[in-house]
C-alpha cells in the first residue's frame, strides 16, 4: 500500500474544496430535485436564523443551485422529508443520515445533562406528549408554560420539555411558523425505509467518513472536529476509527506544496483531484449555466469552506464573521460575505435587504489589495449582484458604495 501523501499544487487544493462543495465552476444543480442533490453532495447545511438578506442556509442552497428558491427547502424538509434538522450545532441533513443520528438522540437522553431534566420534568414532558397527541403538530408558541427556566435554548420549562423530546428523537420538525419550528411525533411523518435505527458500530463508521467528505480535505484537527459536531461530544472510538479507514485505504494522505503539514482526504475522491491537477474539469462538475469566472458568487457567513477562519487556510483571505462584535469593532461590516471570483476570494461586501422599499443596500464594498478588477471581473459582479437581488425579491440595488468608481458604472447596466 503506498503511504506516500499526494503532493498538490494550492490552486488544485482550492478548486478541489470549492468543487467537493459544489461551488467550482459554477451551479451545477437546479430546482427543488437540485436542492436536494446539492445537501446530500455536501453533507450538511448549518441553519442560522439571522435575516439581514436571506439566512444562511438558504445562502448555502443560492450559491449552488440554479433557480433556488427558500420555499423549496421548506418543502424538502417538511413536506417531502427529504432532509431534516438536527443539533445542539444545527443543521440540515438528508434524510438518509436519520438511522444513523439516533445513537446520538439516544445519549442525549441516556447521559448527556438532559437525563437529569428527562426526571425532572417528567411529567411536564408527558403533558407535553399529551399535546402533541391531540394536535398533531405544536410549537413552542402553543404553551404558556408553568414556569421560567435558566437555559440557552428556552425560557420556559415547555420549551425545555418539547427541546428534550426532540433531541431524543421522539419529535421531529414537522414545520415553521415565522420560522419557529412545530414539532410532530417521527413515527407519524418520517417515511418507513427511514424508521430503523442503526447500531453504534454503523454510525461511527457513517460519521467518520461524512465528517472528511463534508471538509474535502482537512488535517487530522478538523476532521475529529467534525466527528465531534456530528456526535455532539467526544467519542471513545474517534482515533481508532480515523486509524482504520487511513490503514484500510479509504482514506488517503495530501501534503500541499510550500505547507509542512499532512492532511487526509477520501480515496473514492482521488480521481477528481488528478483531474484539476491535470488542468481539466470533471466531468460530474460541469457547469449549468454560468461558471464563477463568468458570474462571482457571494459566499455564506457560515460556510464549510471559508466559515470559522479556513478562508485563510484556503484562500489566504482574513474573513471574520463580525456580526456578534460591538459595531465599532468591526472591520467590515454586520453581515459581510465574501466574494468568490473564478477559484479565488477578490473582496467582500456588506449587503442589506430593505424589505420595506425592496432595496438592495450594500453597506461596504471592499476588494483585495492584490486584485485589481478589469473588464470580465466588472460583468462577473453585475451578473452575481443581479441574480442575488432577484433572489432577496429586491426591486432595486444602491451600488454608491462599489468603488472605484469605474467599477460602480461598469456594474449598473446589470442591475436594470
Amino acid at each position: 500500500m503506498n503511504t506516500q501523501p499526494i503532493t498538490i499544487s494550492a490552486q488544485t487544493y482550492r478548486r478541489f474544496l470549492l468543487g467537493k462543495q459544489g461551488l467550482y465552476p459554477g451551479r451545477r444543480w437546479q430546482g427543488k430535485a437540485g436542492a436536494a442533490a446539492a445537501i446530500r453532495a455536501v453533507e450538511a447545511v448549518q441553519i442560522d436564523p439571522l435575516n439581514i438578506t436571506a439566512r444562511n442556509h438558504d445562502l448555502t442552497l443560492h450559491s449552488r443551485v440554479l433557480d433556488y428558491e427558500i420555499a423549496h427547502l421548506d418543502e424538502l424538509a417538511h413536506q417531502d422529508r427529504s432532509v431534516f434538522d438536527f443539533g445542539n450545532l444545527l443543521f440540515y441533513y438528508p434524510i438518509e443520515d436519520l438511522p444513523y443520528f439516533r445513537p446520538v438522540m439516544r445519549w442525549w437522553v441516556e447521559h448527556s445533562h438532559y437525563r437529569e431534566i428527562g426526571l425532572q420534568y417528567a411529567d411536564l414532558i408527558e403533558q407535553v406528549r399529551g399535546e402533541v397527541r391531540q394536535h398533531g403538530a405544536v410549537g413552542n408558541r402553543h404553551f404558556a408554560g408553568t414556569a421560567r427556566v435558566e437555559s440557552y435554548r428556552a425560557s420556559k420549562d415547555t420549551g425545555l420539555a418539547l427541546r428534550y423530546l426532540w433531541l431524543s428523537g421522539e419529535l421531529i420538525t414537522h414545520s415553521r411558523t415565522r420560522f419557529e419550528r412545530n414539532f410532530a411525533f417521527s413515527a407519524n411523518v418520517i417515511p418507513p425505509e427511514y424508521q430503523w435505527t442503526a447500531t453504534d458500530a454503523q454510525t461511527l463508521d457513517r460519521f467518520t467518513r461524512k465528517a472528511l467528505s463534508f471538509a474535502g480535505i482537512a488535517p487530522r484537527t478538523l476532521w475529529s472536529r467534525n466527528i465531534y459536531a456530528l456526535y455532539e461530544r467526544r467519542h471513545p472510538q474517534f482515533e481508532s476509527a480515523i486509524k482504520g479507514l487511513i490503514e484500510g485505504g479509504d482514506v488517503v494522505s495530501v501534503r500541499i506544496e510550500g505547507r509542512k503539514d499532512v492532511r487526509y482526504m477520501l480515496a473514492a475522491d482521488v480521481p477528481h483531484l488528478e483531474t484539476l491537477a491535470n488542468g481539466a474539469i470533471p466531468a460530474a462538475w460541469t457547469p449549468l449555466e454560468t461558471t464563477t469566472e463568468q458570474e462571482v458568487v457571494f459566499m455564506p457567513p457560515l460556510d464549510i469552506v471559508t466559515g470559522r477562519k479556513r478562508a485563510f487556510d484556503v484562500f489566504g483571505f482574513d474573513y471574520l464573521w463580525e456580526v456578534y462584535k460591538p459595531a465599532h469593532q468591526r472591520r467590515w461590516g454586520y453581515y459581510c460575505l465574501p466574494i468568490l471570483y473564478g477559484d479565488r476570494l477578490v473582496g467582500r461586501f456588506d449587503p442589506k435587504m430593505e424589505r420595506k422599499t425592496r432595496t438592495l443596500v450594500i453597506n461596504g464594498f471592499w476588494l483585495e489589495d492584490d486584485f485589481t478588477p478589469d473588464a470580465d471581473f466588472a460583468a462577473a459582479l453585475g451578473r452575481g449582484l443581479a441574480r442575488f437581488a432577484r433572489f432577496n425579491g429586491a426591486a432595486s440595488v444602491d451600488t454608491g458604495m462599489i468603488a472605484p468608481q469605474m467599477l460602480q458604472a461598469q456594474v449598473k447596466p446589470f442591475l436594470t
